[in-house]
């Protein structure tokens, strides 16, 4: 038995875990439509992913080549099919035989973790693997990602590839330490930078970062707990400091800028003038 493969996706269940925004959705080739074209397939949840992502798949299906049920590479060809499609996450797809009716493939959209600029602009949205999303992440999502300065010259792959870069390697290690900071403490974080005296080349070494709150303010992170750096304190070290200045200065108000990256925490006003420091300082 032969069909297209636009029409071998019995169900179709996709899970987008960025911002709560989407929710599960299938797609159903109907009983007997093993021979008909993609334009058969019944949708019973579709979530709400951006329309231009939706169209790359029906794109990719449409453009499917034939081949039969019981080929025993039958499975692997259409797990190839979902796995090239840029928004889908490769490690995710599965496939699953529902003979004679087609198969059944599950899978997961690419998470967006961080945003990518250039000046004011968003230059691209990444996953959790560095890996370029295509264009259409909601503005409500966008609005809820940290975003990343670009160094000038940083060239962005086409969407579907990973951008390797040590920045972005190294805010893609910290993005869940600035994450929990947000979650947890409440701080309005916007931005993971690279600290404004660290320099651009320094190959091999993992550049020391800042977390910068939507006003301007900084806290000197140094390097993550991922990056199995010896000169940093330890992140649990760093979170309790947080705590306790946070505990002095609501909010961080009247701090400009928070040293943790070194073993003297500092805060210091907006003049650079040293604050007084809880004691005892964790």
């Amino acid at each position: 038995m032969s069909v297209r493969l636009a029409a071998l996706a019995a169900v179709l269940a996709l899970v987008l875990l960025g911002a709560g925004l989407w929710r599960r959705g299938a797609l159903t080739v109907p009983a007997g439509a093993a021979r008909r074209s993609l334009a058969c397939y019944r949708v019973e949840r579709m979530p709400p992913v951006p329309e231009a992502w939706w169209s790359q798949l029906r794109a990719r299906l449409d453009a499917a080549p034939t081949l039969s049920l019981l080929d025993p590479q039958a499975s692997a060809i259409v797990s190839g099919l979902f796995q090239e499609v840029a928004w889908i996450d490769p490690a995710s797809v599965e496939v699953q035989a529902r003979l004679p009716e087609g198969f059944r493939v599950l899978f997961l959209p690419r998470r967006p973790l961080l945003q990518l600029t250039d000046g004011p602009a968003v230059a691209a949205v990444v996953d959790r693997a560095g890996v370029v999303l295509p264009a259409g992440v909601p503005e409500a999502a966008l609005g809820e990602l940290l975003a990343v300065p670009l160094d000038r010259n940083v060239t962005l792959p086409e969407a579907g590839r990973a951008l390797a870069d040590p920045l972005l390697a190294e805010a893609l290690r910290a993005a869940p330490e600035a994450y929990a900071l947000r979650q947890e403490l409440g701080l309005d974080l916007a931005r993971i930078e690279r600290q404004r005296d660290y320099p651009a080349e320094a190959p091999g070494v993992p550049p020391a970062l800042s977390f910068v709150l939507r006003d301007g303010r900084s806290i000197l992170w140094g390097r993550s707990e991922a990056a199995g750096a010896t000169l940093t304190p330890p992140r649990a070290r760093k979170e309790a400091r947080l705590r306790a200045l946070l505990a002095r200065y609501p909010q961080l108000h009247g701090v400009q800028t928070v040293v943790l990256d070194r073993e003297r925490v500092r805060a210091l006003d907006a003049s650079g003038a040293d604050l007084p420091l809880p004691d005892p300082m964790p």
